[in-house]
């Protein structure tokens, strides 16, 4: 068993700058539960082709506890933020933007229960300043600039 039996209470109501991203690979496990060397180096790939896929990106893929959110790169700036799913919470991040005159080239919102996990694209290099009024905002639990996501 992996770490994705953590308890969604503990995770939601952390603000720790730590993703927790638990993915599943109980889909390589034959009925038999046969494991062969073969399944485990491949499912051990796919796992680490998907966590580097999550860390240059922010696509989640085969999440236990986050929905799967996968958004085109494009130029520009990404920034990922996960929040508790609760409403208004999309109005007020752009309004953030809105404030400061930031341009959003693309978007992508997903929930998963009492999870959301948005990925931005703006058109320009986003300051702390910006950053921190969105962590600022109730509800917001981690907000990451992704580097290079296009």
């Amino acid at each position: 068993m992996l770490f994705s039996e953590m308890n969604r209470h503990e995770f939601l109501s952390t603000k720790k700058k730590t993703y927790f991203l638990f993915l599943r690979y109980d889909i390589f496990e034959v009925t038999t539960q046969i494991k062969t060397k073969h399944r485990e180096e491949n499912c051990a790939v796919m796992a680490a082709n998907q966590l580097m896929r999550f860390l240059e990106t922010g696509s989640i893929v085969n999440s236990v506890n986050f929905p799967a959110v996968s958004l085109e790169a494009v130029d520009g700036y990404r920034v990922a933020i996960s929040n508790h799913n609760v409403p208004g919470m999309l109005g007020q991040m752009t309004a953030v933007l809105a404030e400061r005159n930031i341009n959003v080239i693309d978007l992508i919102n997903k929930s998963r229960d009492d999870l959301a996990y948005n990925l931005i694209d703006l058109s320009e290099a986003p300051d702390e300043g910006l950053l921190q009024a969105i962590r600022d905002i109730e509800s917001v639990i981690d907000v990451r600039v992704i580097k290079g996501a296009s």
